[in-house]
C-alpha cells in the first residue's frame, strides 16, 4: 500500500523488462522491473513548479527516447534512454492541456486532452508543435476521449452513440453513427480488431460493427459497472470497469465470457481500482498497473491474474532526500508536543496531504506515510 501512496504513478510505458512510469507526486521518471517490482528513481524533470502535481500523465517510447506528455506541466518533455539527458518543449497555451491519452505514428506523436478541444501534434525530430482543431461541420469534440482505438493512420474513440475517426496524415475528420445499432445508448469504449469494432454500449450491450460490410453483431454482457477502457490481445477483449474493479474478458471467435472480480486482486469492498492496460509482444493476456495495491497484474484470457507488488528499497532515504532538495528542510522528522510534526507536515502539505497542526491522527495517504516512515526510522529497517 505504500508504494501506492507515495508514487501516485500516472503514466507507464514499457521498454524491455522495465516498466517506466511518471508520479503524480514527485518531479521524476521511475523505472520498475518487471519480474521482481523493484522500484528506481531514475532522473528529475526538474519543470515543476514546487507546489505542483500531476505534470506528465502519458509516456511514449520512440527511438530509444521516452517522451512525456504533459497534464498540468507546460511543455513536453523528452528523456533519452542512452544519454540520459532531459530535453523540453514549451508549449504556448492558455490552459493546461491534461493530456489523458497518446499515440505514436510516422515520427509524431497525437496527444488527446481533457481540457483543451483539439489534438496536440508532436514531430519527434523538429521538436515543432501543431494542432488538429474540432470540425465546425461536425457536433462532436476531442474533449475527454479516455479509450482510443488505433490503426496505423487513423485513431477512434466514441462520442455518444458515434464513432470519430481522426486521419492524422490528412488531418482529416469523419463520424459515423452507430445509435440504430446501439439502439441510443452511448459507447463507453471502443476496441478495433482487423475491421470490426467493439464497443461497449451502455452497461449491459456488446456491439460489433464492421464497418466495411456493415454487419452487425449485439451480445448481452454482464452488468458490471461503467466501462473505461478496453484493450484487444490475441482475439481477446478486456474492458476494464475501475468503479467495481471488474475485469471482463470476451473471446471474440466464439464469445465466451469471463470475468474477473476485484477479491481476486485483495482488494477491499468500497476502492476504487484504476487499471492502466498495456500488452508486451509475446505474452498472452494483457498487464495492467493498479492504483490500489501498487501492483503490476498480468491477467490471462482464461481469468487467471498474477501480481508483482512494485517496492522500494530505502524508501524514507529517498523521501528525506526529495524533500531536502525540492524545499530546503534540513530535518525531516522533530518532535513537538507528542507528536513528529514540523518537517513531515510540512511534506506531507506539500503533496496535498491535509493536515491541521497539532493533530495526532493523519488521514489517508498521510498517515500510512508518516506511520511507516517513523517505524523505518524506529526500525533503521531501509526496505518495505
Amino acid at each position: 500500500m505504500i508504494m501506492n501512496q507515495v508514487l501516485w504513478t500516472l503514466g507507464v510505458c514499457l521498454v524491455g523488462e522495465d516498466l517506466w512510469f511518471t508520479s503524480a507526486e514527485f518531479d521524476g521518471l521511475f523505472r520498475a522491473d518487471m519480474k521482481t517490482g523493484r522500484v528506481t528513481f531514475v532522473s528529475r524533470i526538474g519543470v515543476w513548479d514546487k507546489q505542483q502535481k500531476f505534470g506528465f500523465s502519458c509516456i511514449v517510447n520512440v527511438d530509444n527516447s521516452l517522451f512525456l506528455c504533459p497534464f498540468y506541466a507546460d511543455c513536453i518533455c523528452r528523456y533519452d534512454l542512452h544519454n540520459h539527458k532531459v530535453q523540453c518543449f514549451p508549449l504556448e497555451l492558455e490552459t493546461t492541456p491534461c493530456v489523458n491519452r497518446a499515440a505514436h505514428f510516422h515520427g509524431k506523436i497525437y496527444m488527446f486532452c481533457d481540457e483543451l478541444r483539439l489534438i496536440l501534434v508532436f514531430d519527434v525530430k523538429t521538436g515543432e508543435i501543431s494542432y488538429i482543431y474540432e470540425s465546425p461541420d461536425i457536433k462532436y469534440s476531442f474533449h475527454n476521449a479516455c479509450d482510443i482505438a488505433c490503426r496505423k493512420e487513423f485513431f477512434y474513440f466514441a462520442r455518444g452513440s458515434k464513432v470519430i475517426e481522426t486521419d492524422a496524415c490528412f488531418q482529416m475528420i469523419s463520424e459515423y453513427d452507430v445509435s440504430k445499432y446501439s439502439e441510443g445508448e452511448e459507447i463507453a469504449t471502443v476496441a478495433l480488431y482487423e475491421e470490426t469494432f467493439w464497443m461497449i454500449c451502455g452497461k449491459t450491450k456488446l456491439l460489433s460493427w464492421n464497418r466495411k460490410n456493415n454487419e452487425v453483431c449485439s451480445y448481452k454482457i454482464p452488468e458490471l459497472g461503467s466501462a473505461y477502457r478496453s484493450i484487444i490481445n490475441n482475439h481477446y477483449l478486456y474492458v476494464l470497469y475501475p468503479d467495481t474493479n471488474y475485469i471482463l474478458i470476451v473471446n471474440i471467435e466464439n464469445m465466451d465470457v469471463a470475468k474477473i472480480h476485484r477479491k481476486q486482486f485483495g482488494s477491499q469492498d468500497g476502492e476504487r481500482r484504476v487499471f492502466l492496460p498495456f500488452l508486451r509482444k509475446g505474452d498472452n493476456g494483457i498487464f495492467a498497473y493498479s492504483y490500489i495495491d501498487s501492483g503490476i497484474h498480468h491477467i490471462k484470457p482464461d481469468g487467471e491474474a498474477e501480481c508483482v507488488p512494485l517496492y522500494m528499497e530505502h524508501l524514507h532515504e529517498f523521501l528525506m532526500e526529495y524533500q531536502r532538495y525540492e524545499f530546503g528542510t534540513k530535518d525531516f522528522l522533530s518532535y513537538e508536543n507528542g507528536n513528529y510534526l514540523d518537517s513531515l507536515g510540512f511534506f506531507l502539505d506539500c503533496i496535498g496531504v491535509r493536515h491541521a497542526e497539532g493533530e495526532s491522527e493523519y488521514s489517508g495517504s498521510g498517515e500510512a506515510i508518516y506511520k511507516k516512515i517513523k517505524e523505518n526510522m524506529d526500525n533503521q529497517d531501509d526496505t518495505i
